[in-house]
Order: structure tokens, then sequence, then C-alpha cells
């Protein structure tokens, strides 16, 4: 897979709109949507000259810079039905002090912690979510990036408490002490994690007086006073350093007229002090000299294998209208035909590659290609890397070519030009990141532009890709290592690789006379890209009531096809679902497998023809679940049916290589034997449903019933399989009824659905037994203590999903403050909701490096008994507040049309043809009042005897108190589950299909 590339999606061509557009080859693309360019090169000519946007951006926008030279992007949308802002300070890990690694981390947890104006720990968070918004931050090696979003009648008095993190934060010293814990907490939940482990051991072996090799996260020991306040004195110093108005840049969207948010911008953000800060710096090389090439080989935690080459190159950054490292990832991270991957799939070394742009910094970058190994590939690392030579060299002599160059820079004009929304928060957050790096006027577009190609660019980086320029990381449960990371505790190996190594490589690499193999290609020309992005003509159906439920175009001989032709976004794009609806699948744990095979196979047999047509914005997938297979295509609706007709006949010839089943075996295996190394919060949430579910498999039965099955038995299952299904599908974007019976017409020539085949159930919930604690205890080797305790609904009624819903609005940000902020348990600690099928419950979770699971849940305990009096005194308005905030969630209007479309199959895939189940939602939650949260309260969540499943784990540093606890926890009013979680056999359910 190609990376590095910015693949967006894209709304309707509406050209109303003064805009400037990208300098673009699009006389083609708007022949086809049938626009004037005459028409278009007006519009441009009248457009602001400061921003350029998509042509089917309705929103407006304005750059402007305050007089203490903070920088600030604000777009108007008065559609919106939330607000958001995002302040991106140009300072990330690589300014922490030596002798303070993690500092950056730490001051961004530490803004949130109160200000002179909003002194209370925890105002600036309760504020934004009563009134249904979120935020959060991130800390960057360059950037540390803050970010909130609200209901839209709310954003100035958010503002105001926004700004006054870089105004006059307090930086209370028994906050400094506390919020510590919260970033050892941090780093302690992500010491098993693979990704994190690599990266520090990368870090290690990388110059050590560049910045990007110090510890960033930050810990107990690192975040130390060294004299009495000299940690708070450390932060204020920081604070002062690099948090300048002249490294800011600020993001404000909202419904109100740029006027009036301009207003906003300046009233609240001119404060913020102009320090006249340079953004840091260093002229370190990445790699000490004479380092490299060299070997790095690193023992997972989990059992993954892969290889990483990753090569230093220039700065990146000033090039990013060529684009020459996103020409490079295109041809080598191809997935078709003739490609590298597509080569080392068929020897069995490989079931997977991406390659692209890895780190781009304003002092380094480096280009990187990743391998994912299968288990004989580990034996084939040097025959891999002559491989991947051999196509540098073969994109050196034949790949740099224009068409391949206007080949991309169509995708991303098409991208550019049916570009669609993203989430408010998100839209904030990246384009004040990208403030910092890109003329204002080019903030949107700078991931679009193709200006020209430029072979002699893209020569210059192609020539680091050497294997003297290389460091090469494998990462294989069974290297031998002589080093353990100082942070992470990964093992590891670090040496120069011999030079006849790389030697061989470079061989691989030279002349026309040496012998490649004659497998690797060029791509060819993509017969996927789009030739007709018209928008259909409406149809009677084709409404602007963005609720109007699909309706039921064909159901007849075990076929149900819903249609609705997109009358809201006006975009040459579709969706189309099918759910295969069989009994089959979970009549068995051997059953499911071979379903799972099935889909398996079937994927990896279309990955070299359907990797050119998710490369033109073509998408599909197929997927097993409990009640049958599901196709889905998204994207272009051009090409769908050809992508279709491949699919199905695929699925039909079930034509499986040994070779490729018994990769695919291994690679199953293994996800199933990772299982228990998850972080344990996520872990728990799994055996919460494991344990309510019914039936389910775990992993320990389906390792069993995995090893015994062969390909014989899947090549026999697939007939039985497709003999024995009902269908449902849903067409909805720009097509016609036509279009639909076009694709259904394709399903029952390849598939045989049956009106007699009886619809599979949908499953049941254990209904927890009353009076009764049900515990599991569940072995994780981990550091920290978990916990997730589960307090289910009396009923699955509609009324009580909405209340245990609204219940959780409430209790989300008390619960945090109480155990997070004030208590330091842990850094996961959150309140909500576990829906399973239409049964809902309320749910707290934490995951904590310093309490054993016993003390946790009596620390919930506690939490709820005393909050109950906090609910009763909470006044009117307050709850009114979180209850408005939380109905403005569930109505926004969905901003794309996959989210309307996965609406709409969403609630017919639960029964819901005629009412939308978000709406009814809302409606009940409106029915809702205070006395009602009240009383389910003191009933189900105050009463330490309620119904409630608690799943829970218990760290290595909390073995010894955990055990004298537990003996002391026994009593007969609690239901111990072991591994076979015998309690269903006698248990009630829920039928979530009952009639």
């Amino acid at each position: 897979m190609r990376s590095g590339f910015r693949r967006r999606c894209c709304p309707s061509c509406a050209f109303s709109a003064p805009v400037r557009v990208l300098g673009i080859t699009l006389l083609v693309l708007l022949a086809f949507t049938g626009c004037s360019y005459r028409a278009l090169e007006q519009a441009d000519s009248a457009a602001s000259s400061e921003l350029v946007k998509s042509p089917n951006d309705s929103r407006e926008y304005r750059s402007l810079v305050l007089a203490n030279q903070l920088k600030v992007l604000l777009i108007s949308d008065p559609g919106t039905d939330k607000a958001a802002a995002a302040v991106d300070v140009y300072a990330g890990s690589n300014s922490d002090p030596e002798d303070y690694p993690g500092l950056a981390h730490f001051l961004e947890h530490m803004l949130f912690l109160g200000t002179e104006k909003y002194p209370e720990a925890g105002a600036y968070q309760e504020y934004i979510a009563a009134h249904g918004g979120s935020n959060n931050a991130y800390t960057a090696y360059e950037n540390t990036n803050y970010y909130f979003d609200i209901e839209k009648n709310s954003l100035a008095p958010a503002l105001d408490r926004f700004s006054q993190f870089f105004i006059v934060p307090l930086f209370t010293p028994d906050y400094v002490d506390r919020e510590r814990n919260a970033v050892h907490s941090e780093y302690q939940s992500g010491l098993q994690n693979d990704g994190r482990r690599a990266y520090e051991v990368f870090k290690a072996v990388l110059n050590p007086a560049h910045p990007l090799a110090r510890f960033s996260v930050g810990s107990l020991e690192t975040l130390r006073d060294k004299t009495a306040g000299s940690l708070r004195r450390a932060l204020l110093d920081h604070y002062q350093a690099y948090y300048s108005a002249n490294l800011m840049s600020l993001v404000v969207l909202g419904a109100e007229p740029l006027d009036e948010l301009e207003v906003l911008a300046r009233k609240y953000f001119s404060a913020v002090e102009n320090r006249q800060v340079a953004v840091p710096a260093t002229s370190e090389p990445l790699f000490t000299p004479g380092t490299l090439p060299a070997l790095l080989q690193i023992k997972p935690v989990r059992q993954s294998r892969s290889l990483s080459y990753s090569f230093p190159i220039p700065v990146v950054k000033p090039y990013y209208r060529y684009k020459p490292l996103d020409f490079l990832a295109n041809l080598l991270g191809h997935e078709g035909e003739g490609s590298l991957l597509s080569l080392l799939k068929e020897k069995g070394w490989a079931n997977g590659l991406s390659a692209g742009g890895g780190m781009s910094y304003r002092d380094n970058a480096t280009f990187s290609v990743s391998v994912a190994l299968t288990e004989e590939g580990v034996n084939h690392v040097d025959d891999i890397s002559r491989l991947l030579f051999q196509t540098i060299a073969l994109i050196r002599r034949d790949g740099i070519k224009e068409w391949i160059f206007q080949e991309q820079k169509t995708m991303a004009e098409l991208a550019f030009l049916f570009q669609e929304p993203t989430s408010p928060v998100n839209y904030a957050s990246s384009l004040a990141s990208a403030l910092q790096e890109f003329p204002a006027a080019e903030v949107i577009t700078a991931g679009y532009t193709y200006e020209a190609f430029d072979p002699v660019l893209i020569r210059r980086f192609l020539g680091y890709l050497r294997p003297d320029n290389l460091l090469l990381t494998l990462t294989e449960p069974g290297v031998a290592t002589t080093r353990v990371e100082a942070n992470f505790g990964a093992a590891y190996d670090f040496a120069s690789l011999p030079v006849a190594r790389p030697a061989s490589w470079q061989t691989a690499m030279e002349g026309d006379a040496v012998e490649r193999d004659s497998r690797l290609h060029i791509p060819a020309p993509n017969i996927f890209l789009p030739e007709n992005i018209a928008i259909k003509a409406r149809q009677g159906m084709a409404t602007e009531d963005i609720y109007q439920k699909p309706r039921l175009l064909v159901d007849e001989n075990g076929v149900r096809l819903w249609f609705r032709q997109d009358g809201i976004f006006k975009l040459p794009r579709a969706n189309f679902y099918l759910t295969a609806l069989t009994s089959r699948v979970n009549a068995s744990v051997e059953n499911s497998l071979k379903a799972a095979f099935f889909v398996n196979l079937v994927n990896d047999q279309l990955r070299e023809y359907s990797y050119p047509a998710n490369l033109a914005g073509l998408y599909y997938g197929v997927n097993s679940g409990s009640r049958g297979f599901s196709i889905n295509l998204g994207g272009y609706d051009d090409k769908q049916p050809e992508l279709l007709d491949a699919v199905l006949k695929t699925i039909g010839a079930a034509d499986f290589t040994r070779e490729r089943f018994d990769i695919i075996k291994a690679e199953m295996l293994r996800g199933l034997e990772n299982a228990d190394r998850q972080t344990p919060y996520v872990r728990l949430f799994q055996k919460v449903q494991e344990a309510l579910i019914s039936p389910y498999w775990n992993e320990t039965e389906k390792m069993a019933a995995l090893a015994a099955i062969d390909l014989d038995q899947v090549r026999a299952f697939v007939p039985q399989l497709l003999a024995d299904i009902r269908i449902d599908a849903l067409y909805h974007g720009n097509v016609t009824e036509e279009d639909a019976r076009t694709m259904l017409a394709l399903v029952t020539h390849y598939l045989r659905p049956s009106a007699t085949v009886p619809l599979p159930p949908f499953g049941r919930v254990m209904k927890l037994p009353k009076e009764k604690k049900v515990i599991w205890d569940v072995e994780i080797e981990h550091t920290d203590s978990a916990i997730v305790m589960y307090q289910q609904g009396p009923d699955d009624s509609l009324a009580t999903r909405a209340t245990i819903n609204l219940l959780a609005a409430v209790l989300r940000t008390p619960f945090y403050d109480t155990l997070r902020t004030e208590r330091q348990l842990g850094y996961v600690v959150n309140a909500g909701t576990l829906p399973i099928l239409k049964t809902n419950g309320s749910v707290m979770v934490i995951e904590s490096p310093n309490t054993d699971p016993i003390a946790l849940e009596r620390h919930i305990d506690d939490f709820l008994r005393d909050y109950k009096q906090k609910l009763q005194a909470m006044p009117a308005a307050d709850f009114a507040a979180i209850k408005a905030g939380l109905l403005n969630n569930l109505l926004q209007k969905p901003q794309r049309l996959n989210a309307l479309s996965r609406r709409f199959w969403g609630d017919i895939q639960i029964g819901e043809y005629d009412a939308d189940s978000t709406l009814m939602m809302a409606e009940a939650i409106t029915a809702l009042t205070k006395a009602d949260i009240e009383k389910y309260y003191a009933t189900h969540l105050a009463d330490a005897d309620a119904v409630r499943l608690v799943v829970r784990s218990t760290g290595s540093a909390h073995e010894e108190v955990f055990t004298a606890a537990r003996e002391r926890e026994v009593s007969p009013g609690v239901i111990y589950l072991d591994a076979d979680n015998d309690l269903k056999d006698t248990a009630e359910f829920f039928y979530f299909d009952r009639p």
C-alpha cells in the first residue's frame, strides 16, 4: 500500500459561491459535470485572493494575522451543528530540555487544570461536555495541538475559557504534583504496545544529540523535582520560552458570519503575548555519521513479523507542490500486477507492503518501505532486499514517466473537486497544524497540489534509496537480542550491516545487464479512473429531505433491495451494501471460521485486481458476520458494476490456492494468539461481550477448531454457504433505479438466493442475575490493573436505553474529574455506555498503574454513592444544558454521503425500515426529566447491590495486594465466572429479534 497520499472524499459540483480553484487540468472534469469552464474562470477572478478552496465547499474563509503575530483562520459555516476551534503551538517534544524529558507533553496536560480567570481544574472540560462537546490535545515532535468542539451557540464562552490556556494558566503546585501521575499512567499504559516500543527503540539508535532521540512521553522519574519546586519552575520557564503568539496558529469554525468570528478571535486571543520566540531547530543529523547501513532487530510482545527499510533523505517539506515522495510511494507501494508485493506474495514471503514518506520535519526526513512478513519470509530477508532494490532500479530506469505523474494528479484533482467536509473539530485541528507549514492561501490545497512533473527532483530523492543509506529493521519474536531499551523495556540488537550484504543488494541495482526478476514491472495505466462523473438527473425519489428512508425497490425470491437516489450531496459517488443472510455461519465455531477463511481468501485473491480501483477512489470490502457475509462498494459510481462483477465472480469460483490458505491460516492463528496481549482495558471490553453474547466463541475455542480446518473443508463449505442464503441490499448515491437493478442482476447471476431460506437470528444477550454480582478475573500480562464495570439495564426498551445514554452524558465529566484528575487512579478513566444489540448498560472503566482492581471498584462505588446527592442538587439549568448537548450530537445531520449511507444500512440491518433509529432515540431522550434520571440512578447505579458484571485484570505490580483482597470479598452474593462462562447454560436472555 502506498502511503503519503492524502486521499479525500467529495461533495457535489456547485460553483455558485465565488471561489478560487487549483491551477489544475479541470477541462475534462468540467465537461463531465456539465459546468462551464468560463463560468469557473469568472468565479475565480471574483474570488478573494486569500484562500484556495474546493468548488464544492460552501463555507467561507478568512485568514488574518493579529497584531501579536498569531496566525488566524476563520471558517463560517451557517449550516453547521457544531462549532470548533484549535490552537497549534509550533513547538513540541523537540523543545524538551535535556534535564526534563517529556516536559512539553506534561505542559500540555497542565494547561487543562485551571487558569486565573477559570481556576477550577475541570471548569473548561465541564463547560465543553455540558454543551455537547469534546476536547483533547496532543504533543508531537514539532507541534502541540489543542482543540475542542461544542454546540454551535456556545462558541464564544468556550473560546473565552480556551484562550486562557495561552494567556494566564495557573500551574497550581498541587496539580503539578498530581498530574505527573497522569503522564506516568499514560506512559505505563503503552509499555506493552509494540508500536510504542519499536518507536522508542528506533529513537535509541539515532544520533543522541538530535532532539528526536529523547524520551518524549515523560514519567515520574523524568518529571520530578531536582530541588524543591524545580519542576514547576521548569514548566513556567518552558511556557515562557515557547508559548508565544508568533509560534501559534488559531482556527475558529462557527455558524456566525466571518465578521463576527473575527471579533471573537480578536477579543479572546489578542492578549496572547508575543515573546518573539524562534521555532526550535537543530542542525544535528538524524543518524550519527558512519552509522549506516545498519541492522536493527526488535523482539515484539505480540506474534508479529515485519521488515522495515528507512532511508534518511533531505528535508522534503519545501517540495509539497511537486509531491516527489508521493510519486515514488505510488510505484514502490503498488499492490497490482507486476508489483513488488505481488511477487513477494507469490513467493509466500509477505502479506502486505507499504511505502512512503516516514518522518517529515523541518530538520530531517525519511522514506520508508515496510513489509508484513510471513513466517517463511523471515528466512528470506536478503532475497526480499534484493527484490526491493531491483524494483528501485526498475523505477529509476522505466518508472519516472510523466503519464504516471499525470494519473496521480488527475486523482488528486478529482478528490479536490468533490471534496466532502470532515468533522469540525478534526478540520480545525488539522488546519491549525497546516497553517504552520503552508501559506494561508494554500492551507486547504497543499495536499492536493501536483504543480508540475519534475523528473530531476524525483530522481534526486530516489537516489537516497540505496543499500549504503539504510536502517534495516527486522521485528520478529525469534530474533537474537543483546540490549534492552531503557524506557519501554524492549529487547533489541543493533549493529552495522556486514559489507557483503548491502554490496549484494547494490549489485541488484546496477546496470541493465544485471538479470532482474521478469515478473517485476511498472504498473499499467489505471483502468478504474472514472470517465463519467456527471451528476445524474433526479428521479422521483431524489429528495432533499435527508432523513427520507430508502424505498424497498425489490422484494421477491429471497431478495430485498432498497434504493435511494441522492438529492443532498450531489456528487458522483454511491454506496452499495449487500448481506447474504444465512444461519450456516453461526451454526458452529467451525462454520464461523470457515466463513472467515472464505472472505479472507476472496479478499486476498482480489487484492491485485482491486488495488488500482482503490487508487482511483473506488473501494470494496467482503466481510463475514454472525448472520452471513457481506459485500460493500463505495466511491465513484462510474465503474462500480465492473468491480462488483469481479468480486462476485471470485466468490462464486472459490478458486483458492493451498499456499495462500496456509499463510492466511497462520495469520488467523497469530491474531488469536495476540488477543491476550492487547491493552488491558480493551481486552476487558471484549470479555464483557464474551460474557453476555450468545453464541460467542472465545480465542481458545477458535484456535482449537482452526487447527483442524483444511483447504478442502473450506472449498466444500463455500457451495453449501452460497446455496443457503437470502439477500438484503441497498444502493444509495448518484445512481438511478436502473443502476440499482443492474447491480442486483449481477448479484443474482452469481448468487442464488431463495425465499424458502429462513432468516438467521440476531443473537441473544444474557440477562445478568438479579441481586448477584458477577465477577470475571482475566489474566493479562501487563503492569497495569484494569476494571470494566457493566451495569445492565433492566430491559431493552427504548426508554431504558435513552435513560442510560443521558445518564452517561451526566456522569462522564465528574467521573473523569474525580477518579483521574483528583485521585489520579490512571490515564484511562471513563464512564459511558455499552450497547449490545438492543440492550444497553452503563459502563465504568479504569486502567491503573497504581491501584489493584478490587480497590478500583471501591473507588467507583464511592463515587457512585457520593454522586447521588450531587445529582439531586444539580441545578435544572445545568441538567438541561447536558441534555441539550446530547440531543445536539444526536440531531447533527450527516455531513458526508458515506455517513448517511451507513445510517440507512444500519437501520435496515436491525429491522428499522420505516423510522430513523437515531431520531427515535433523540425523541426518547427529549421526553426524559431530571426526576427520571435520579430515579434510575438511585436504583441501578448508586446501589452497590444492583445488577452488575465486573471484568477485571490484575497488574503485575498489584498481585499480592489483590490476592489478599480477593479472599476477603468472596460471599454468597458473588458469582465468579470461569473461562467456560457456564452461567450462560442457566441464564435468561434478551432476544433482539423476539416476536
